[in-house]
């Protein structure tokens, strides 16, 4: 007697542990392709360029109108102060009834109206911030950046196509890790578990046999085939 393993045989794939399908976040004419299928590049590297004049002239206006803004708050600082310093001084002529109640009243209003102005401005420096920060942001658009180190696989468009947000233009494949997809019968899943070793074979290596690990079994059952994926590391 002798205890023989029971090998179950299953066909897959072998894919990228991490797949990305990379795209434009805006519209615009691609106007430069810096990468091919085959190229490795760095997370962060640019891939390619959309025409930028229309968010750089964006970004030029909202610069020129937070340049405005800062000046308007400068002059309204000033004349604040300047209400200020009236004010305190008719404040001690107000006390050493020097002044009516009615110049008093007047000074305090133009301190009042001064300080509005002042808030108003700084609001509005604010906002202008703002619509510089998001008009940068559109104009980062325009350079289409890897989201990982990894090899192109894919290039999907050419200098000259018009890109839209969610159109794919490449296919970045993270070639640190990979994994093998699987179909298993139903009949035999139960033979299956998370966690158990599994060597893999790749007719493209020769006698190099990889060792594997079930890393997930994706608990639908395909209708069709009456199958289910597991997934090896």
């Amino acid at each position: 007697r002798t205890t023989v393993p029971d090998w179950l045989e299953a066909v897959g794939t072998v894919r990228a542990a991490q797949t990305s399908q990379v795209s434009s976040q805006m519209m615009g004419n691609i106007v430069e392709i810096h990468v091919h299928e085959g190229d490795r590049v760095q997370n962060g590297q640019v891939l390619a360029i959309i025409d930028d004049a229309q968010p750089r002239s964006a970004a030029d206006q909202a610069t020129a109108a937070l340049t405005a803004a800062e000046k308007e708050v400068s002059a309204a600082d000033s004349d604040l102060a300047l209400a200020e310093a009236t004010l305190k001084r008719y404040q001690q002529l107000y006390d050493k009834k020097s002044v009516s109640p009615q110049e008093f009243d007047e000074i305090k209003a133009r301190y009042q109206s001064a300080e509005a102005r002042r808030d108003m401005a700084r609001a509005g420096q604010s906002q202008a911030n703002a619509a510089l920060t998001q008009a940068r942001t559109s104009l980062g658009y325009t350079r289409i950046r890897a989201p990982f180190s990894g090899v192109v696989t894919e290039k999907k468009a050419d200098a000259g196509t018009l890109a839209s947000p969610g159109m794919p233009i490449f296919t970045l494949e993270d070639t640190r890790s990979f994994r093998l997809e699987v179909t298993v019968d139903e009949s035999d899943i139960r033979l299956v578990h998370v966690g158990q070793a599994a060597p893999v074979t790749i007719d493209a290596l020769g006698n190099i046999q990889p060792s594997g690990k079930v890393m997930q079994i994706v608990p639908a059952a395909d209708p069709a085939s009456r199958s289910f994926l597991v997934k090896v590391e």
